[in-house]
């Protein structure tokens, strides 16, 4: 199938794969898509090209959201307010409360105090801070997709503990998380989550690349 159209005013984009793509799509697409620069029009037209050949209009009405850390927060209120997120993966993200996430945070020096704080030190500190700033919980409630959450056991950015704590309170059936024993925030393999042993880790946590790969093949294509 051929479809054709001139989104921009200066040059037409046509595809040939199996699925036609209204004028509207093109033009959104070449737009984000080159942002602009006439230097990228080719490279787009031809990647738009190859999509329409796989991927259907359908399957652009099920958007999927990923990140790491701080999106943690953004990812549940964006899913939360839009009906189009179909599914989300988040990767150390924090399920807590921006007040106390920056607590443990600074208790930590973000990984770089060594010794690091026992728990009993971040239990102790954490219990006299109050929820302040954002608080992803209402939004989380809210969803009703499928959400992974890779975590690492000895995060010294974000309390992994309280996280799967508050994901645990709102017990939603569609959620599920991972917690890798030796992930540091960034998921890589440590034995404390220090940044001096992410600089030196041998690589990422055993096992991340392949959950992922394994959840978003039951989850992202319902």
């Amino acid at each position: 199938m051929v479809t054709s159209t001139n989104p921009t005013g200066t040059a037409s984009v046509t595809t040939h794969g199996r699925f036609s793509y209204p004028a509207v799509l093109i033009d959104n697409f070449m737009r984000s898509c080159t942002r602009g620069s006439q230097a990228k029009k080719a490279y787009c037209a031809c990647t738009l090209d190859k999509l329409s050949n796989t991927v259907s209009t359908q399957d652009f009405t099920r958007i999927g959201l990923s990140g790491g850390s701080q999106a943690g927060w953004v990812i549940p209120l964006a899913a939360s307010r839009s009906r189009g997120v179909a599914f989300a993966t988040i990767q150390s993200g924090p399920a807590m409360s921006v007040g106390r996430q920056r607590a443990y945070a600074l208790l930590t020096h973000e990984g770089a105090l060594e010794p690091p704080p026992s728990d009993a030190d971040v239990q102790s500190a954490l219990a006299t801070q109050p929820d302040a700033g954002f608080d992803p919980r209402p939004a989380l409630t809210a969803l009703r997709i499928p959400v992974l959450w890779q975590l690492g056991a000895v995060d010294k950015r974000q309390y992994t503990p309280e996280t799967v704590a508050n994901l645990d309170a709102i017990a939603s059936p569609s959620f599920t998380v991972r917690v890798y024993p030796r992930g540091a925030h960034s998921l890589r393999d440590t034995a404390n989550g220090l940044q001096s042993e992410e600089a030196t880790s041998p690589g990422f946590v055993a096992g991340l690349f392949g959950d992922l790969a394994a959840w978003l093949d039951v989850n992202a294509g319902k």
